[in-house]
């Protein structure tokens, strides 16, 4: 993100679902978030606890995110999604906007960087599965709307060479 878009906080409580290595996790974790990495594959996550450097304030749990229940204290202030929208198939994607809006407290944000957007879908090949930007909106605004300002829409700055042309930055503040 460009200087000064979001005035990000770097403390507070971090999710990353669907992490897998850790990478994205272990990251939010050197900027100071106390950060969750949540995947249901005990291998990539005995691979991404074996990643982190001494001294970062990052977990690793096995956990099905549809599922994962927090109190109003323990709401997270970011999420990033990157890979894990895509790696469910749409059925889920009304839970998956369910579950945003019960995880990240007010004034708190949602990363998406959307991946991979491809010219026509396949929608029967997948994971992951081809998005688009638009396929956010209906999960996250749905039928109550108004509980997530997009407060970022445009494509990232920078990104590895495959990804380029192929994804879309999105960040939510939950109102």
């Amino acid at each position: 993100m460009e200087s000064g878009e979001v005035d990000f906080k770097t403390t507070g409580r971090a999710l990353v679902p669907g992490c897998g290595g850790g990478y994205d996790a272990i990251y939010l974790g050197t900027l100071g978030f106390e950060t969750t990495g949540l995947d249901i594959s005990p291998t990539a996550l005995e691979i991404a606890r074996q990643r982190v450097p001494e001294g970062v304030n990052v977990q690793f749990e096995q956990h099905d995110f549809f599922s994962l229940k927090v109190f109003e204290e323990e709401k997270f202030d970011l999420v990033y999604d990157y890979t894990f929208f895509c790696a469910i198939p749409r059925n889920l994607h009304a839970g998956w906007g369910s579950q945003m809006r019960q995880l990240v407290k007010p004034g708190g944000y949602l990363i998406t960087l959307v991946f991979p957007i491809v010219p026509e879908p396949d929608i029967l090949n997948g994971p992951p599965w081809p998005v688009r930007p638009s396929l956010y909106d209906e999960p996250l605004q749905g039928p109550q709307g108004g509980e997530w300002e997009k407060v970022v829409d445009r494509v990232p700055n920078t990104s590895v060479p495959g990804h380029i042309d192929h994804e879309h930055l999105i960040v939510w503040r939950k109102l």
